[in-house]
């Protein structure tokens, strides 16, 4: 892998990182366009290190707020994961290390467009219909957590599949964009760890030069895209994205 590659993974994962079109699907199409198989692991877990250390500078009045004035959502954090973890690793398991291909990414990215377009007219019907969203609870963050796990398929945004899940659950958009990405850490800490501990993460070799640009890279292209999202979120332009989704997905599908 070269510094070129190294240069553009962590460009593509910065900005598909947090933006609702999945990382997984696009860094699985960059790696098949440059001669790869399958992503080479260890470096993908460095380029989502970037990624998370990003949701922390760029969240950190609202972790703090959470950690000094609301407590609980440590809990519904904590349940999410407890539901995410387990999911995720039997998914992985049944699905994907089975079944890895890139029919399997362009349907991630399917399922994608649908729930971003799902939310958009959430979004729309309770502006139209001035509906009040509701506050978060225990069973939202059940249905949370869940949909994260199955967001560990390739092509399937977690930050777009659970933001959009919150909407679908009638919270603001605040709490859905803080939640979700407050809950990116962990998730993105334990697949790490995982990662580091399967054995195939060494597959191909490791170039730790590359692999720190690849890291800088994604850590500063990820604050541009956590900013873009929420930006774009206020402003109600997931449908855009599910558009955007739509046409990769196709795109997937046809490339020989």
């Amino acid at each position: 892998m070269g510094l070129f590659h190294s240069i553009i993974s962590g460009l593509i994962q910065g900005l598909t990182e947090f933006l609702p079109v999945s990382s997984s699907g696009h860094l699985a199409i960059l790696h098949n366009i440059f001669g790869y198989i399958k992503p080479q692991l260890f470096f993908d877990v460095c380029l989502h290190a970037g990624s998370a250390l990003a949701i922390l500078i760029v969240l950190r009045k609202e972790i703090k707020e959470v950690l000094q004035n609301n407590r609980k959502w440590i809990f519904y954090i904590l349940i999410s994961c407890f539901i995410t973890f387990p999911l995720a690793l039997f998914v992985k398991k049944t699905i994907i290390d089975p079944f890895y291909s890139k029919e399997l990414v362009a349907i991630g990215l399917l399922l994608t467009a649908f729930i971003l377009v799902v939310a958009d007219f959430k979004m729309k019907k309770n502006d139209f219909l001035k509906i009040p969203p509701k506050p978060l609870r225990y069973l939202d963050v059940i249905v949370i957590g869940f949909i994260q796990g199955l967001a560990v398929i390739p092509g399937l945004s977690r930050s777009g599949a659970t933001v959009a899940t919150a909407i679908i659950l009638n919270k603001d958009l605040d709490t859905a964009f803080n939640f979700s990405f407050m809950l990116a850490v962990p998730t993105i800490a334990a697949a790490s760890v995982y990662e580091l501990f399967d054995l195939k993460v060494v597959n191909g070799g490791i170039n730790l030069s590359t692999t720190l640009i690849g890291f800088l890279v994604s850590f500063f292209t990820s604050i541009v895209a956590l900013m873009l999202f929420r930006r774009a979120l206020r402003t109600k332009k997931l449908f855009y994205f599910s558009i955007y989704c739509l046409f990769i997905s196709l795109f997937v599908f046809i490339k020989k």
